[in-house]
């Protein structure tokens, strides 16, 4: 534990500390993993690959440092161009609903399904894309309803 008077004597002042800077810390404690009582030579490995790491970024500072959650790829989800124009109705609204799929997928499907243009859709945020394409599917049901209809109508005619 650090006495008042000790506090006193130290520097309080922040000074920016660089990437390098603190390669070199972890570096050591890296090594203290590796062969000191702490002995987990996985964490002393993991911790020498992060201080080479910083070491490559070299003089940067710390703050400027951005670290954010890694996205692993993603597969694609969709079936090929020529199922894809075959697709039933159920099955593209199961698509539609899907939350996984992006905006880029939602308008390949549009296009591949319905034809619709992919350029228009790319300017439309994700939702109004949903909805362009739902309206789409309602619209092949509607003609699928009027052509049922018409048959039926036609085979019952008498003429």
């Amino acid at each position: 534990m650090i006495d008042d008077e000790d506090k006193s004597d130290r520097n309080t002042e922040l000074v920016p500390i660089s990437a390098r800077d603190l390669s070199r810390v972890i570096r050591r404690i890296a090594h203290l993993f590796a062969t000191g009582p702490l002995g987990n030579l996985a964490t002393a490995d993991a911790l020498a690959h992060l201080s080479d790491h910083l070491d490559h970024l070299g003089q940067v500072p710390v703050e400027r440092l951005r670290v954010g959650r890694h996205k692993p790829k993603r597969t694609r989800i969709l079936p090929t161009n020529d199922r894809l124009r075959d697709l039933p109705l159920a099955e593209v609204e199961r698509m539609i609903d899907d939350e996984n799929l992006t905006k880029a997928d939602l308008s390949h499907l549009a296009k591949q399904r319905f034809g619709m243009p992919e350029a228009q859709l790319k300017r439309l945020p994700i939702a109004a894309v949903r909805d362009e394409v739902k309206s789409a599917v309602s619209h092949e049901r509607s003609l699928e309803f009027i052509e049922r209809n018409a048959e039926l109508s036609g085979k019952s005619r008498r003429s």
